[in-house]
């Protein structure tokens, strides 16, 4: 994946392969009084059907829905902790999430995660 790097000149934005996927590419820190990780993953790739199938599952069901929204604030709020600490934090919760979507999925009739907002 080749990222344009020229559509926001001077927004401070950096890129990077990911470390731990090698279809993604990440930007970090446009704003640094804001910090976040934007993630982009190619079309149909495995981690791109991943999101969509957790976003598709998480719309569906709405106590894990809450719990993932809890975990996320709660993750959020600690102090002398970033954006990167962050991430890796939610994982262990994400992973085990991913395992109930497929499990949901092949339950439910239709063609999968879908690919619309």
């Amino acid at each position: 994946m080749s990222p344009d790097t020229g559509a926001l000149p001077g927004a401070g934005r950096r890129w990077w392969p990911s470390p731990t996927r090698h279809d993604e590419q990440v930007a970090v820190d446009a704003d640094p009084r804001r910090p976040a990780n934007v993630r982009f993953h190619p079309l149909a790739s495995p981690v791109w059907r991943e999101m969509l199938l957790l976003r598709d599952w998480l719309r569906a069901d709405r106590r894990h829905r809450d719990e993932y929204a809890s975990l996320k604030r709660a993750l959020a709020g600690r102090p002398g902790h970033d954006v990167d600490d962050y991430g890796r934090d939610k994982m262990p919760w994400i992973s085990r999430a991913l395992a109930h979507a497929e499990r949901w999925a092949r339950r439910e009739p239709g063609p999968g995660p879908s690919d619309r907002p």
